[in-house]
């Protein structure tokens, strides 16, 4: 799919990662990549912010 993939992100963040890259027609892009299973983490997050907001 990349011409070329730069292994080493360009940036990071809790749910994931972005890399540049070259496409084989010739345009530059950033590729994010993101975390596996991050869907299960945000809904542990939202839970207990839920919870918390509650208590206040």
């Amino acid at each position: 799919m990349f011409e070329t993939f730069n292994e080493v992100p360009l940036s990071t963040a809790s749910i994931g990662q972005v890399h540049m890259a070259k496409l084989f027609d010739g345009p530059n892009v950033a590729v994010k990549i993101q975390k596996p299973d991050t869907d299960e983490l945000i809904k542990s997050d939202l839970a207990i912010m839920k919870f918390l907001a509650k208590k206040n």
